[in-house]
């Protein structure tokens, strides 16, 4: 395999998915990403880069459970499963901890299958995509 630059290196790790992410003013575990191969395996590169000076931490998909909440969150629990809205222009599930505001998340119901709920903010996307480009889709056609 011929890199770039000889100064890139690449290896391929495997690494169990764990995530803390912030309801309001409290925490919430995310106790399950992705559950498929392309979330739970990595490509790293190593650029040289010094991390900490990176500003942005990537990541829409994860299913969490809501750890503790401040005085000003309404509506949720400690225990609570919650996922990051699609809609909103958000990131950050791919680090330790991070603290948003309540409206980024909505509770999902904690029956669901843990990557069912993992993945919904994601896979509909991808659905929808791939319906489009192999089927004709018509005003009325039942999807489910």
């Amino acid at each position: 395999m011929l890199l770039p630059n000889p100064s890139v290196k690449l290896r391929w790790f495997w690494r169990e998915p764990a995530c803390f992410i912030g309801i309001g003013l409290g925490l919430k575990k995310l106790r399950v990403f992705e559950e498929q191969e392309p979330c739970c395996g990595y490509l790293e590169v190593d650029l040289g880069l010094d991390l900490v000076d990176l500003r942005w931490v990537g990541g829409f998909q994860g299913v969490g459970e809501v750890y503790s909440v401040g005085s000003a969150v309404k509506g949720l629990l400690s225990g609570d499963w919650v996922v990051q809205s699609p809609t909103l222009p958000s990131s950050g599930t791919w680090q330790t901890y991070v603290v948003k505001d309540q409206s980024v998340w909505h509770k999902i119901n904690k029956d669901s299958p843990r990557d069912y709920a993992a993945t919904i903010a994601i896979n509909p996307l991808t659905a929808l995509r791939m319906l489009e480009d192999f089927i004709t889709l018509n005003p009325g056609t039942d999807i489910s």
